[in-house]
């Protein structure tokens, strides 16, 4: 993504809430798209798995996620979407949350054959997150750490 803009995610209701649980803006690198529900009637949401991957490592050597969280995004005033290589593996390179004239953009790349790439553009965006991990991920590196 590699975008220079500052991030919008202090900006919107909630996002202060989320930069305190991880202790900074996170860049939900790794993390899961869970759903993405858009409705041409009302607001849609984007639902994520992330976590912190810490520095420290187990006795196999991958590196130790905590705070674990299922992120949720609310969209109101959907006015432009774009989406692609959505398929049962949604991992996620890298999600920024940025402000334009009118709106706000969700923008995220996929992690190669792995991910889902997109942008949402909505006039408001706010974000809340439900602590501990979902029933079923999908992200299996969840599951045991990372070694990347």
């Amino acid at each position: 993504m590699s975008d220079h803009a500052p991030s919008a995610l202090p900006e919107i209701p909630g996002g202060a809430a989320l930069i305190e649980w991880y202790g900074f803006v996170p860049n939900f690198h790794d993390g899961f798209v869970l759903s993405v529900k858009l409705a041409s009637d009302g607001p849609g949401e984007i639902r994520i798995h992330t976590w912190r991957m810490t520095d420290r490592t187990d006795e196999k050597g991958y590196f130790i996620l905590d705070r674990h969280a299922i992120v949720i995004f609310a969209l109101e005033g959907v006015t432009d979407i774009n989406l692609s290589e959505f398929n049962e593996i949604g991992c996620i390179s890298e999600l920024g949350v940025f402000r334009g004239r009118d709106c706000f953009e969700i923008r995220w790349d996929g992690a190669g054959v792995l991910g889902v790439e997109g942008s949402i553009r909505a006039r408001r965006i706010s974000v809340s997150f439900v602590p501990g991990k979902p029933a079923k991920s999908g992200a299996p590196w969840a599951e045991v750490g990372t070694n990347n």
